[in-house]
């Protein structure tokens, strides 16, 4: 996804205008197309601004994180994980890097990471599949054993991970939501898709 605004834009518009082209093209030659369904999450609102669009691919925005937000601050960020504080130390090469029980993905170098909620200019040392390391000074008074919250870098590949999501307000369950195919609602889709393989 290309970060720079312009240039996103100037893309998306480009790939718009051979869109409609190609849907206007096949309509003149008795092919219907009802519905044209384009975007994502950082040119929604250029994409729907477009007459001829009928539908919207947003799918991203419902787990909002940095990265998305970076491109399009518009949505909030939706989605924070609860992690604690399992080391501290203090060094001569670093000040005091230390350490939460939490991983993330390397994004590519966006300046998309995990942000520690409240602590969001503490600066990251190093991540790795379950940990996340940052440098702190010592003003800094988080210790070993506290639970903050965490604003994550990317979580679209989270999804795929889960049979559903419990959505929760107030500290009560509210909703249940199924990842499809992959929980116990697929349908029967995954044994088809089986089938055929």
């Amino acid at each position: 996804m290309e970060m720079d605004t312009e240039t996103r834009h100037e893309k998306q518009a480009a790939a718009m205008r051979y869109f409609v082209e190609v849907a206007d093209l096949l309509e003149a030659n008795g092919v219907p197309c009802p519905i044209l369904s384009a975007a994502g999450t950082a040119t929604a609102f250029w994409t729907g601004s477009n007459p001829r669009i009928t539908e919207l691919q947003l799918g991203s925005y419902a787990a909002m994180d940095d990265y998305h937000y970076l491109m399009e601050p518009s949505f909030k960020k939706a989605t924070s994980a609860v992690v604690t504080v399992i080391s501290k130390a203090q060094g001569p090469r670093r000040p005091q890097p230390w350490q939460e029980d939490f991983g993330a993905a390397d994004v590519g170098n966006i300046p998309a990471y995990p942000r520690i909620v409240g602590y969001e200019q503490l600066v990251p040392y190093r991540f790795d599949e379950e940990h996340a390391t940052y440098d702190a000074d010592a003003s800094c008074p988080l210790k070993v054993g506290d639970v903050v919250g965490f604003h994550l870098g990317y979580t679209p590949f989270a999804v795929n991970y889960f049979d559903a999501y419990h959505v929760i307000e107030n500290d009560k369950v509210v909703d249940i939501w199924p990842i499809l195919p992959r929980g116990p609602l697929h349908g029967g889709l995954l044994n088809m898709l089986e089938k055929d393989h």
